[in-house]
């Protein structure tokens, strides 16, 4: 039995295409090639096993546009921002500000790159400032 050779094309068509069926924004996407690779673009990357790498990487991250779900972490994490904002404390009511904080706090392009360890300093954070402000929240 022949095994199969992938040239870099395949790798980068490959690579491409789970980008769209994950529904990653451009930012995530570059996120994650930088960190394999050190640059932001898998058309500067020749090495075949870094191309492996983000390819493998890709195509086993979780569900779809429609389908990814928040891990229980980042969900409580969602919830502590939520009570920080209708208790006026954040102002900003698009998720624009709660991926701002998060990527301050983990160095994440996305909470959906976020690991459950990860969350669990963030959550930690969001219960300092739900602490410094008194807003009450459940252990």
């Amino acid at each position: 039995m022949k095994r199969q050779t992938y040239t870099r094309n395949d790798h980068l068509k490959a690579i491409h295409a789970a980008k769209r069926s994950k529904g990653l924004t451009d930012e995530e996407y570059r996120g994650i090639v930088q960190r394999y690779s050190g640059t932001t673009s898998c058309g500067k990357v020749h090495d075949m096993a870094v191309l492996y790498q983000i390819r493998q990487h890709l195509q086993m991250m979780r569900g779809g546009k429609t389908t990814r779900q928040h891990s229980a972490p980042m969900r409580k994490a969602r919830v502590l921002w939520n009570l920080l904002r209708d208790a006026g404390v954040v102002h900003s009511q698009g998720d624009e500000a709660f991926n701002a904080y998060v990527k301050r706090i983990t160095k994440k392009e996305s909470p959906r790159l976020v690991s459950d360890l990860e969350a669990a300093s963030l959550i930690e954070s969001l219960k300092a400032w739900c602490d410094r402000c008194e807003v009450e929240y459940e252990q």
